[in-house]
């Protein structure tokens, strides 16, 4: 049987976890080259707005907010599902703070902005957000401690529920410290192929099967060519 993380090492102070993903039908999130191209349809795109309105932050790695122009916002004025909500948080992970103050994430309106980093950003770059977002979580490694840095969206900012849109790498670091509590997958009816496509967990590998992360199907949607799954994990842990 899969072995799981006991219940006891997940800390209970953080967020409930999401991610979504509009993926290819042999798990590619993006094309080989770094061009960004959206492969879901127009009710793709709804899912993910709909989701982004259920969540109280939004979180997104430097790579795929810049190859993307993604602002992380929610729609506006009649289109918007909960108008009396704030608009969540918009949260930007990059250890070394490569996303440039140019990016739409800065410049456009929307919720306020978080980041989280490392002591890999280099100190003129941590002063330049510093003056942008409205908080920053600096990580004492090289890379995001994400047990302090969801704590910290928790009982700091008050995010209970936390919406990961990628890319790979992002998703993984999460999936591999079992801190995702659901996933949110549209199918698309397409074959990118190649080992440089990336996938929706990219990096370090689980070790063996028995460690993998387990899930269980909770609903099943098909639209016209699309199927949209969402799975929660095998053993769920009880938020605060």
């Amino acid at each position: 049987m899969p072995k799981h993380t006991p219940l006891q090492e997940r800390p209970p102070k953080r967020p409930y976890v999401l991610i979504n993903m509009a993926m290819s039908a042999d798990g590619k999130i993006a094309a080989a080259a770094s061009q960004f191209s959206r492969i879901g349809s127009k009710k793709d795109e709804d899912h993910l707005f709909r989701l982004r309105s259920s969540v109280d932050g939004i979180v997104s790695g430097a790579t795929t907010i810049r190859q993307e122009r993604a602002t992380l916002s929610v729609r506006t004025g009649k289109q918007k599902k909960r108008p009396t909500k704030s608009a969540p948080f918009r949260i930007l992970a990059s250890a070394h703070g490569s996303l440039p103050l140019t990016a739409p994430l800065f410049t456009t309106p929307g919720g306020p902005v978080l980041v989280l980093t490392s002591n890999q950003i280099p100190p003129t770059q941590l002063k330049q957000y510093q003056a942008k977002a409205e908080g920053i979580h600096q990580s004492k490694g090289k890379t995001i401690d994400w047990i302090s840095a969801l704590a910290w969206l928790r009982t700091e900012w008050n995010i209970r529920r936390l919406l990961c849109e990628g890319g790979g790498q992002l998703n993984q670091s999460l999936l591999k410290a079992h801190l995702v509590d659901e996933l949110n997958l549209t199918i698309c009816p397409i074959i990118m192929a190649g080992s440089e496509a990336t996938s929706i967990a990219e990096g370090t590998a689980f070790p063996s099967l028995e460690k993998c992360s387990q899930w269980k199907l909770k609903t099943h949607k098909q639209i016209n060519q699309e199927s949209f799954l969402c799975f929660v994990r095998e053993d769920p842990l009880t938020l605060t």
